[in-house]
């Protein structure tokens, strides 16, 4: 169905100013919705089909009296009724071909198009909205975040510049579908990027940037779905980690690696960005509690899991071997992260440690025979995960452990998963690596 939009010039007099005139303006109907626009000359030049632009009367045609404006629209204005006639015809002209070169019509796009207005996150340019996105997850410290967004933009750039929120349809996405396949990049990488963009979408129908017939997801044949790559948890079997648990490590740096793999395994599978953000304020040694929220939900969810885990014997371990002096609560456990860090730099930090540790656990494998050789992160949460399963946990149990954001199901459970559950969740753990659950403090 065609969009009925109608553009006419008109004397808005619905309050006069103090000089007793009323402001001319530009009325568009949309969907029976009317918005006023003063009045001005348009940003882009008059076509060679378009009235002379150029002349422009002897007074200002913007701010007129009623009797005046029914001359300048009268059969045969004269003067500078005439002139006023001609460069508002063409104010009129210029806009109707503003609103006809849009792909859909929005208020806030008709603007852009005619006034040439600065790209902001109500405007319709993609990649102004992706920088302020990009800019609030910076302001935040959300630096993953930040990066994430700023390869989904240059990647979508790539494909087609200059891209406004109008141009992202079910037939674009299709293409960058199939752009993003012939280029050899996997599903996983072009989803992260498609939800990315889907929350841009999303927001900008919020603030009614866009309309919502405008969105182009969805299940149904006319929109686009994202397509997914099975998440595949790939645990490591019961015995492999015994081995990881119990190597004698060659150097150092073997030995840090796999203790940090270790204390983020017992960790109810922590990150390790979880574990570098770790400080003595979040352990209660009399209590032998250690309580955190993940970085990955505690910024994003309304009311983010708190997690609390055992402190078992391996966990302090662990902390009295390769932990900084307690100065104050305030210190971090692990000589990764410094007071005075930005966010950048723990984000940099944060990854540094993750690549070694990943480097160590892959010779540590390999030196073990253990068939699987790239161990990161995830494999341990995975691992984790699957310890809890073996034992008979409840699927409730396991997301509240691993700090799930989805809680619909879990909250039935809480007043269940007390202190009793945890250190039950913590000798699971503890026979996995190979240590009974009565060594666990």
């Amino acid at each position: 169905m065609a969009q009925r939009i109608t553009i006419k010039i008109v004397l808005d007099t619905r309050r006069a100013k103090t000089s007793g005139l009323f402001p001319v303006k530009i009325r568009v109907t949309f969907q029976r919705e009317q918005k006023y626009f003063p009045v001005s000359k348009p940003a882009k030049p008059a076509k060679p089909d378009q009235p002379d632009q150029s002349i422009k009367p002897s007074l200002d045609p913007f701010d007129l009296s009623s009797d005046d404006f029914a001359r300048v629209y009268g059969d045969k204005p004269r003067g500078d009724f005439k002139i006023w006639r001609e460069y508002l015809d063409g104010i009129e002209h210029e806009a109707k071909n503003a609103a006809k070169g849009l792909p859909m019509f929005t208020f806030h796009a008709f603007e852009a198009a005619m006034f040439g207005v600065q790209p902001t996150k109500k405007s319709g340019n993609l990649a102004e909205v992706f920088k302020a996105k990009i800019e609030g997850f910076l302001k935040d410290g959300r630096i993953s975040s930040a990066k994430s967004y700023q390869c989904s933009l240059s990647s979508l750039d790539g494909f087609r510049s200059g891209l406004k929120l109008l141009d992202i349809t079910p037939q674009f996405l299709k293409a960058y579908e199939q752009h993003m396949a012939t280029r050899g990049h996997s599903l996983a990488t072009t989803g992260i990027y498609l939800r990315n963009l889907r929350a841009i979408i999303n927001e900008a129908i919020e603030i009614k940037v866009l309309p919502k017939e405008a969105y182009p997801f969805g299940k149904t044949n006319d929109r686009y779905k994202i397509k997914k790559k099975g998440n595949k948890a790939e645990p490591l079997k019961q015995s492999d980690v015994a081995l990881i648990y119990n190597y004698q490590p060659k150097s150092g740096s073997e030995s840090y690696a796999r203790d940090l793999w270790i204390f983020a395994f017992l960790l109810n599978g922590a990150n390790m960005m979880d574990v570098c953000s770790l400080k003595y304020r979040d352990i209660d040694f009399p209590g032998e509690r250690i309580t955190f929220y993940r970085s990955k939900t505690k910024r994003t969810a309304t009311e983010p899991p708190l997690i609390e885990v055992s402190l078992t014997e391996p966990l302090r371990a662990i902390i009295e071997k390769w932990g900084n002096f307690q100065a104050n609560l305030d210190t971090y456990v692990f000589p990764i992260f410094e007071r005075t860090m930005t966010a950048e730099q723990k984000y940099k930090a944060n990854g540094n440690i993750r690549k070694m540790v990943s480097k160590y656990m892959e010779r540590i494998a390999a030196a073990l025979g253990i068939e699987k050789t790239n161990i990161h992160n995830y494999t341990g949460r995975d691992s984790y995960a699957a310890a809890q399963r073996s034992a008979g946990e409840i699927g409730d149990a396991i997301g509240e452990a691993l700090g799930h954001g989805n809680r619909k199901t879990t909250d039935t459970y809480l007043d269940k998963f007390g202190k009793d559950t945890q250190d039950r969740m913590a000798g699971n753990a503890l026979r996995f690596i190979g240590e009974s659950d009565t060594d666990k403090k």
